[in-house]
């Protein structure tokens, strides 16, 4: 609906519906009725009709880009790329700009589910737990298994991002020049894509039932986590033109790592303990002095 306005029958001018004089020239408007103004009617209808054209012009350019990225995926090249990195970390290879992100985050999604669903099995199996006996007390303990797999996702995320960004700065401040961002988180990736074939055994081995495999998942997971953050640092070292000493973005790096840490054990440290004590009471919280 366009605006209500009354026409000068002088000058033409348009005021609003309740003025009686025009403001331009002052021609008496108490007699002259208030009306739809078409024009700004008009000019509403095409201004909305060229966005919802531009909003599909978009959508149509943003499904073929997808859709052109689907049928140009070369798995071959992702495969030599693994390949590569795995025998060679340091070689100088160049790969698609989503190879990285894309490989943290799947190995994140496993990691994090075969561990978790290790943790669950390992506390049945050392308290000896038996949630069949117990409708509510069963509930509780899927419930908070939930909940620490969205806490732990968000830990392993924030660590992960904060090796990747912290390592970036840390070249940054170290050289003259640096590489884009995703290319600079392929670099990273590649040097610890060892931990692609770590955490696929996690995973696997998350699944079997045997007490003693508690210890060698628990290694492994260690092994990966020191892997990507020896990664970070060594891609510091790695670059032309270097303004200073490399040994100080490596410190940047590590007190950036420090931080992010410690932001991490704070965000989840009240929630894992909330968490135990709703599976085992008062004695998780005895035991944490909480």
């Amino acid at each position: 609906m366009g605006f209500i306005v009354k026409k000068c029958p002088n000058c033409g001018s348009k005021m609003e519906a309740d003025v009686n004089f025009c403001t331009v020239c002052g021609t008496d408007l108490r007699n002259v009725s208030a009306a739809n103004d078409q024009e700004n009617l008009n000019s509403q209808s095409k201004d909305s009709s060229k966005s919802n054209s531009v909003n599909k012009l978009q959508e149509n350019e943003t499904f073929s880009r997808v859709t052109a990225a689907v049928k140009n995926f070369d798995k071959d090249s992702l495969w030599n790329w693994f390949l590569t990195s795995w025998k060679t970390p340091s070689a100088n290879q160049k790969g698609e700009k989503w190879y990285g992100i894309v490989t943290i985050l799947i190995e994140m999604v496993l990691f994090i589910w075969g561990t978790v669903f290790g943790i669950k099995k390992a506390i049945i199996q050392i308290t000896g737990i038996n949630t069949s006996n117990n409708t509510e007390f069963q509930n509780n303990f899927n419930q908070v298994f939930h909940s620490l797999t969205i806490d732990l996702f968000l830990a392993v995320f924030l660590l992960g991002a904060g090796v990747v960004v912290g390592s970036y700065f840390a070249h940054k401040f170290v050289n003259e020049k640096s590489p884009a961002f995703l290319d600079y988180t392929n670099k990273i990736v590649q040097l610890s894509n060892i931990n692609a074939i770590v955490v696929l055994v996690v995973t696997l081995l998350s699944f079997i039932d045997y007490k003693g495999l508690i210890s060698i998942i628990s290694l492994l997971a260690l092994f990966a986590g020191l892997l990507f953050l020896i990664a970070g640092a060594v891609s510091i070292c790695e670059g032309h033109g270097e303004n200073r000493d490399s040994f100080w973005g490596v410190i940047i790096y590590v007190i950036i790592m420090l931080v992010v840490a410690g932001v991490v054990c704070l965000i989840l440290k009240n929630q894992v303990i909330s968490q135990a004590q709703t599976i085992f009471g008062n004695f998780t919280k005895s035991f944490f002095n909480y």
